[in-house]
């Protein structure tokens, strides 16, 4: 009985020797071919597969660094942004003089920018994707992605434009005034041409008008004095927009309380 056991047991290894002897391995590069098959009919998540099965058989060969950048792609198309940015910068790091470095660098920014959370979150992910951004611009100031780079800055920056002002916006509202005229006038120095500008210039004045109406008299003049030149910024800055009525209305008021007849 034992000498058949033994004998089935003897049988069975040698079956399975045979079975996986019988698979063939296949190497590197048919891994790699097999990767951009896949690649080609946009199944990205397979091909993702394969060419991360075929990076340990393929270093010291010509086909890793097209691998590595492979894998980047895979994760950018499969919309995993975050991933693809984090490969796409490793990739610029260790091959910042060839070819596809400059594609790389463009779909690092890129891959950050879709990423970039909405206007009320965090800044610190948009502020990343501006960085890249623009080190593309600087680095490939012809580049064949100059234009798209472009628009997305614009975009991003938009973006950081208008949190900055909701939070400047939000100071005033709750009575904040100092705040405010800090954070208006910080917003002011800091983005231009946006479509806030003459609100922004708008709600300083106010901010600051109030603090003057609220001054001792100690302080009223200089208080005063800076509520006097915001609102002439913006009558000169903004003489055609739709605050200036308000504006009007408030400039009279403070004149009138502090017997103020000059100009």
């Amino acid at each position: 009985m034992q000498h058949t056991i033994r004998h089935l047991t003897a049988i069975l290894f040698v079956l399975i020797a045979c079975s996986c002897a019988g698979r063939p391995t296949k190497s590197g590069t048919e891994l790699y071919q097999a990767a951009i098959k896949k690649y080609d009919k946009k199944k990205y998540y397979d091909a993702k597969q394969l060419f991360q099965e075929a990076v340990p058989l393929l270093k010291r060969k010509v086909e890793i660094i097209d691998t590595q950048f492979y894998i980047a792609k895979c994760l950018f198309y499969d919309k995993e942004y975050r991933k693809s940015a984090y490969c796409l910068s490793d990739f610029c790091k260790n091959y910042p003089n060839i070819p596809q470095t400059e594609e790389a660098l463009y779909l690092q920014g890129y891959a950050l920018y879709l990423d970039s959370p909405a206007v009320q979150l965090d800044n610190t992910q948009t502020e990343e994707a501006i960085t890249v951004l623009k080190r593309y611009k600087q680095q490939y100031p012809t580049g064949m992605y100059q234009a798209e780079v472009g628009q997305y800055i614009r975009t991003l920056q938009a973006q950081l434009a208008e949190k900055a002002f909701r939070n400047a916006k939000q100071y005033h509202h709750l009575g904040h005034y100092q705040a405010a005229v800090i954070s208006l006038h910080n917003f002011q120095q800091t983005y231009l041409d946006t479509a806030y500008d003459a609100e922004a210039a708008y709600l300083k004045f106010e901010s600051q008008a109030k603090l003057a109406d609220a001054a001792s008299e100690a302080d009223l003049a200089a208080q005063w004095h800076k509520a006097l030149t915001y609102y002439y910024e913006l009558v000169e800055q903004y003489p055609n927009s739709q605050y200036i009525p308000m504006a009007q209305k408030t400039h009279a008021h403070i004149l009138t309380k502090v017997n103020y007849t000059g100009e």
